[in-house]
Formats: C-alpha cells, sequence, structure tokens
C-alpha cells in the first residue's frame, strides 16, 4: 500500500485554522481512497481518526508565542523531529505547507536518505515588508530570505490561486515550473447549502478568526461599535481565539457593549454555522488570507463578506459579492458597508447563491482531492 506522510504541527480539530480543516479533509479523503496516512504533528496527538494515523514528534502540545507569531524554536524543533523521522521511516511520499517555511527544508533534505515524491502546498507568499512586520527587520529579512530558498526546493508544488501560481513562476530561479500544479479550489460540497434559509431577514453579523493582530478583531469591535451607533439593532458574535483575547474583552467593555457583543472561544462547527445562519455578514477585515475558507463556508450558509482589499488578502481573489469588498480600512466605510448588506439582504443573497452553484462546480474540492491523488499514483 502507498504511504503518505503528511507534516503540520497542527491538528484539527484542537487548532481551528484553515489548513488544519483542509489537511483533515485531505488526509481522510486519501485514505478513504487506500493509500495508508500518516500525519506528523506537534500537537501530542496519537493513535488513528477516521483512517489516519497521526504521530505526534514533540513532547509538549505546539501553540502560538505573544502576538499569534509562531515559535522559531518549535519550529526547528519540529523540523529537526521531522528529519529524523523521514530519515529513519520508509514512505512513498511526503505532503508538506509553506507554512511555516523551515519543515519545507526538513522534508528536502530527507531526499538524501529516500528518493520519494514529494509536495508542498503554497496558498501564499509573503512579501518582505510582511515578513518584517510579522518577525521585525532582521528574523523578517531572513524569513523573506528562507522564503525565497523554500520555493527553490524541488517537488510538485501545488497552488490554489492564480495569485500564488504567479508568485512562484516570478521567483523560481533555481528551479523548474513545470511541476508547479494549479488545482481547481476548495470549495466543499459536502457542506449543505441550504437555500431555503437564505431568504429569511438576519440581524446579526458574526467574526470568525484567530484572535491576532492580522484578523484584526480590534477593528472588528470598533466597526460594531459605529455600526450600533446608525441604530442597528442586531448582536456581533466574536468566534475564535488567541493571545488578543484579554485585549478584545477590555475593548468591548470599554464601548458598554457587554450586551452586544459575545465573545465565544473554541467552539464546534455546529454552533459556528448557527451564528452564521442568524448573521446577515462576516465581518472579515484580514489583512492577509491565503485562501478564504471562512469566507466560503459563510457563503454557503447564505452569509456574505464584507472584506477589504488589502494587497495580501486572497480571499477577495474568490470575487464572491466584489460589491463588498472596500478600499480602505476605515471603521466609517466598513460600517457603512455593512449597514448597506444589512438594508439589501435579499437581492445580496440571491447573488451569492448564483455564485455558491457555479463555485460547487468551478472551484470543487472534491476535483482538488482527486487531482492531489492522481499525483501520488503517477509519481
Amino acid at each position: 500500500m502507498t504511504k503518505i506522510v503528511f507534516v503540520y504541527e497542527a491538528v484539527f480539530p484542537e487548532s481551528k485554522g484553515g489548513i488544519e480543516r483542509w489537511f483533515k479533509t485531505l488526509s481522510e479523503a486519501l485514505a478513504q481512497k487506500n493509500f495508508e496516512v500518516i500525519y506528523l504533528n506537534s500537537q501530542e496527538i496519537h493513535g488513528y481518526r477516521n483512517g489516519v494515523k497521526y504521530v505526534s514528534l514533540q513532547g509538549s502540545s505546539w501553540s502560538y508565542k505573544q502576538g499569534g507569531v509562531r515559535s522559531i524554536s518549535q519550529t526547528l524543533s519540529f523540523s529537526l523531529k521531522v528529519f529524523n523521522w523521514l530519515r529513519r521511516n520508509e514512505h512513498d511520499f511526503i505532503y508538506g505547507s509553506n507554512v511555516p517555511i523551515i519543515p519545507i527544508f526538513a522534508i528536502g533534505l530527507s531526499r538524501i536518505f529516500s528518493k520519494c515524491s514529494y509536495l508542498v502546498e503554497w496558498f501564499e507568499i509573503w512579501p518582505m515588508k510582511y515578513w518584517i512586520r510579522y518577525l521585525g527587520f532582521i528574523k523578517g529579512l531572513i524569513g523573506w530570505f528562507l522564503q525565497f530558498i523554500a520555493i527553490q526546493i524541488g517537488g510538485y508544488r501545488i497552488v490554489y490561486t492564480e495569485r500564488v501560481l504567479h508568485g512562484l513562476k516570478k521567483k523560481s530561479f533555481f528551479s523548474k515550473t513545470v511541476n508547479i500544479k494549479l488545482l481547481s479550489g476548495l470549495c466543499d460540497s459536502r457542506n449543505e447549502i441550504e437555500l431555503e434559509l437564505f431568504n429569511l431577514h438576519r440581524n446579526d453579523v458574526v467574526f470568525v478568526g484567530r484572535f491576532v493582530e492580522e484578523k484584526q478583531p480590534n477593528l472588528a469591535i470598533e466597526t460594531i461599535a459605529k455600526l450600533v451607533e446608525l441604530s442597528w439593532a442586531g448582536h456581533f458574535w466574536l468566534i475564535g481565539s488567541g493571545p488578543l483575547q484579554f485585549d478584545l474583552v477590555n475593548k468591548v467593555k470599554s464601548f458598554g457593549l457587554e450586551k452586544r457583543i459575545t465573545i465565544l472561544n473554541d467552539v464546534t462547527d455546529s454552533v459556528v454555522k448557527e451564528k452564521m445562519l442568524k448573521s446577515f455578514a462576516l465581518l472579515h477585515p484580514s489583512r492577509r488570507e491565503g485562501y478564504g475558507l471562512a469566507v466560503i463556508e459563510a457563503a454557503y450558509r447564505g452569509t456574505p463578506s464584507v472584506m477589504i482589499s488589502y494587497p495580501d488578502n486572497a480571499a477577495v481573489d474568490l470575487e464572491i459579492l466584489p460589491e463588498l469588498v472596500i478600499q480602505d480600512d476605515s471603521v466609517d466605510s466598513l460600517a457603512q458597508m455593512l449597514w448597506s448588506t444589512h438594508q439589501n439582504q435579499a437581492a445580496l443573497r440571491d447573488k451569492l447563491s448564483n455564485w455558491i452553484m457555479t463555485a460547487s462546480r468551478s472551484k470543487s474540492i472534491d476535483q482538488s482531492i482527486n487531482e492531489i491523488s492522481l499525483l501520488f499514483r503517477k509519481s
């Protein structure tokens, strides 16, 4: 039986990020296709889940540092242990991610001892200015340089957006670009599309994401405070977790909105779905998105997303409802867009349903899984 090894620090649902959710979906789908799947992680997850064997390589659980930054020491330790595991254990393929960068080097170096094939997903390419903002000037420059070198490492490179495809081709100086594969997309047809609920009048707003600076939950709260001034009478559900939570609680109190804003941590998918079905909009002011899985999930619930056209926000490339993407990140602009969305729910949901029916076919997650499966069988 063909053996595939996934390499990623975090595991869903212990960590509820988009990549973690996608890796769970993909690894389980490949197990159902009669591949032997092993998921190397750093979150103390061991044993079998839905046909996938989880192997934790760390003695302590992975977590973000203060401010939502990944721990470099944790990632280095994980990468070294990945290298040693791959060197000592038989496998046919390796499947990794560009986030974080360092394990890509462990994957590449492991081929000194094994000629197995490997695939690395590139959801995004961080520009130098983002690296510097994320890690500071010196560490940021080092991070950007490591990313540049990682791009040159061979193996298949899988992308889901044209922007990443062009970025990889532009930066691939030492390796061929023929091994870059643009896949269909990540719209999951297994999510039930409840069109009969689209026409309900809704009053709430929801935010789903990590409580870190790049997701801008503080800006979301400030926007809701402005929306209240416009006589909006609904509730704001702030769903997520992260190092900014204490600041968010204090900000809610500072606006006196404890009865209008509820912060929810570590909730199930059913709770997220419930809040989306009550909301006329997903407020998604993230500065950076590799794809936009939360935006797609909201769309399937009949909840359009209000976003900001940041240079690193690939979620706008999905073109779900371009008229809800604003060009500046002012509180007034966001609040006015939310107010307009509330007032035009029926028309916007009609457009949303049309996008869903098209995207479910043209950006299908099932097609992407099949394409990845074929890469494993051909290599």
